[in-house]
């Protein structure tokens, strides 16, 4: 005889039984330095690995706390635009039930997703691998597009919280870009924050489950006109809006046009180190 569900909490209290979901995708420098610590030979190296192992956690959380003030801070100020992006994983085309399809040759969508955090709404920036890779350039791309779509003359300040993907967002490409469109679409200054490793829990996760939840409801999907109506009805209260980059992409920005100054090109700095990048046209380029 099955038991309710209150029943069923209520005992599992009474013997103190905890329900979690298992631990999945954890950090991996966190994973490390547990292991060097149980490990270490003396208590001299066990000191250093905990310190190590603090550091990355207050660096964590300082990034967590940065992203909870901005996103205040845009409630409350016109001028001020603050957004995180991320890149969902690749979509196939045709998208089949039947095992089959999983060892075939198919055609990749990618979506870029951005979230908006004086309203949370999100954008999303959808294109086919046959129409350009998942670069530096095409991430500048999707976001010139997405800038476009926003009120940039009541803006002047941006504030761009991501991952460390260093191919996608943390390279002399992104940064020429921020310089670019400051100077162009007369902003003041462009805070670019990166999330600590492993702990670059973002509001676009919440996009991409949203995403996914639908897709599993859909059936099979042939066409990318149908990912489109997908992303749109995912969600409900505010949809998603689609910007196809199919049209823009073949407009890539280049270096040049990008407007790297001499300055950016010869600056000897470490970007795998970097924490964050904030370019002011009253300030030097500074991170």
């Amino acid at each position: 005889m099955p038991l309710h569900k209150k029943k069923f909490l209520r005992v599992f209290k009474q013997y103190i039984v905890p329900i979690y979901l298992p631990k999945a995708d954890t950090c991996q420098t966190c994973d490390t330095l547990n292991l060097k610590i149980k490990a270490a030979e003396n208590q001299n190296h066990r000191l250093l690995l905990e310190g190590q192992r603090t550091a990355h956690h207050v660096r964590a959380e300082e990034a967590r706390s940065a992203l909870t003030l901005a996103t205040n801070y845009s409630k409350t100020r016109e001028d001020v635009l603050v957004f995180t992006f991320d890149l969902q994983k690749t979509q196939p085309l045709p998208h089949l039930t039947t095992s089959v399809a999983f060892y075939t040759r198919q055609l990749w969508l990618y979506n870029l997703v951005i979230n908006t955090r004086h309203d949370k709404k999100g954008h999303t920036c959808t294109w086919l691998e046959s129409e350009g890779k998942r670069g530096a350039n095409e991430i500048c791309s999707c976001m010139l597009e997405f800038l476009k779509t926003q009120n940039l003359s009541a803006i002047e300040h941006v504030k761009t919280f991501i991952d460390c993907c260093g191919g996608q967002n943390r390279n002399r490409t992104m940064i020429s870009f921020m310089m670019w469109a400051c100077r162009n679409f007369d902003l003041k200054s462009w805070e670019h924050r990166f999330m600590e490793p492993g702990h670059s829990y973002l509001p676009n996760d919440s996009d991409f489950g949203k995403i996914e939840k639908r897709k599993k409801k859909y059936g099979p999907i042939y066409s990318k006109d149908t990912y489109t109506a997908l992303i749109k009805e995912s969600q409900h209260k505010a949809q998603f809006n689609v910007l196809d980059m199919s049209v823009a992409l073949p407009q890539l920005l280049s270096a040049q046009e990008a407007g790297i100054t001499q300055e950016a090109r010869h600056r000897n700095v470490l970007l795998s180190k970097l924490l964050y990048v904030v370019y002011s046209v009253l300030l030097p380029l500074h991170g």
